[in-house]
């Protein structure tokens, strides 16, 4: 994948392969690969944009759960318990229209992780649940502009839109990462920490251009941090210049 191949991508799939190729970067160390952490996020974040389509609360509550775990703010025996329940969710017949049409909850499932054959909890490792994520919200979405007809020429092309955005919020998680941003220490102040903190864990985005002012009065000249925070986005959970902030993975 080349440099404008990866800012133009719309396919997440093809994004997050990419992501986990390690080869050597030119002129430093190992070329920038996606953690665990924001794999999870990322599913959080596609889940986020079908919010209004569960139709159990335990599906919310996973991904919110997923995200407090994705923080180190919860137990792995804490989110088992929200699995079950987003399990619960996925299973009990109010998630379908018909037995044909997959459920958002499936979506909210994936970003914890999935019962294997034995009935216990898989927790979610790398990309697997990620992409599952992403694929069962565009298929919610997908699924609701055509319902009387999947898999015709209308499903398709809102299953293509949305995979589009989420490519868009992969973008925003990781960046370009041919051309890494170094990001100084002196532009850290504790207004700058504190403010970042904030739009992290309220998810009030609309901050942004707030924090590019900032950045710009700490000393801040880049042009490609400066124009991320006062850009259309959308900025979600984990977004790298956040990250960065807040010395994140």
């Amino acid at each position: 994948m080349t440099e404008q191949e990866w800012m133009e991508s719309a396919d997440p799939e093809s994004m997050l392969v990419f992501l986990k190729i390690k080869r050597p970067k030119p002129g430093s160390g190992k070329w920038p690969t996606l953690s665990e952490r924001k794999e999870r996020l990322f599913a959080c974040a596609c889940c986020r944009r079908i919010w209004p389509q569960f139709v159990d609360e335990r599906s919310r509550r996973a991904i919110e759960f997923a995200e407090r775990y994705a923080d180190g703010k919860l137990t792995l025996e804490e989110l088992t318990v929200a699995a079950a329940g987003a399990y619960s969710a996925a299973t009990d017949g109010k998630a379908y229209d018909n037995d044909d049409v997959a459920a958002p909850e499936y979506a909210a499932l994936n970003t914890i992780g999935i019962y294997d054959a034995n009935g216990e909890i898989t927790t979610m490792t790398p990309s697997f649940f990620a992409l599952n994520a992403a694929d069962n919200a565009a298929s919610s979405i997908a699924n609701r502009a055509n319902p009387e007809t999947p898999g015709e020429g209308l499903w398709y092309a809102v299953f293509a839109a949305e995979k589009q955005a989420q490519a868009q919020l992969l973008r925003d998680l990781v960046g370009n990462p041919f051309r890494p941003v170094t990001f100084g220490d002196s532009w850290v102040t504790p207004n700058i920490l504190e403010m970042a903190k904030e739009i992290y864990d309220t998810q009030e985005f609309d901050r942004m251009p707030k924090l590019a002012d900032a950045l710009k009065e700490a000393g801040c000249n880049s042009t490609d941090i400066l124009k991320h925070c006062r850009g259309p986005g959308p900025h979600v959970k984990g977004c790298w210049l956040v990250d960065a902030v807040l010395g994140r993975e």
